[in-house]
């Protein structure tokens, strides 16, 4: 049965392979894509501005979950302005349909409440909508990207 932990700092070189393969499924992958994500994790997991999960089965990882916080304007809804964003769900193609993935969120949620954030956000697949939706997220169509390098 599958477990699931905390990431720490000698988990990089599988937080950055998860990563890769997400992107490399969704077609943001790329030369230079590796090295970018590790830079980035090796700054900001220690720092506590990602913190991830992993799921494992007999040490092997099979599936990840991060999240980073967002500091916006405060607004009625949320007088502090924190979000958290989560990203880097990532689920190796054999185990999925097993409820890893929704364990993963749930820990996740757990940690954004704890923290006394009301909000958190993310960016999901096709094959992600009905883990989301049955955790109680909506899709919310104000939000639109304006991508300036392409």
């Amino acid at each position: 049965m599958w477990s699931i932990r905390p990431a720490t700092i000698n988990d990089i070189d599988s937080l950055v392979d998860f990563r890769v393969r997400f992107l490399e499924e969704i077609g943001y992958g790329g030369d230079g894509v590796a090295e970018a994500v590790r830079d980035y994790l090796l700054a900001a997991l220690p720092r506590g501005e990602f913190v991830a999960w992993l799921a494992e089965e007999d040490s092997q990882i099979v599936a990840t979950g991060g999240l980073v916080f967002q500091q916006k304007a405060p607004h009625a809804k949320n007088l502090s302005g924190r979000e958290g964003f989560v990203l880097n769900m990532y689920t190796l193609p054999a185990w999925r349909g097993r409820g890893i993935a929704t364990a993963l969120m749930r820990t996740i949620v757990r940690h954004v409440g704890s923290q006394g954030i009301p909000c958190i956000r993310l960016h999901t697949s096709k094959d992600g909508v009905g883990i989301y939706t049955r955790l109680g997220f909506r899709a919310d169509s104000e939000e639109m990207v304006l991508h300036l390098a392409d």
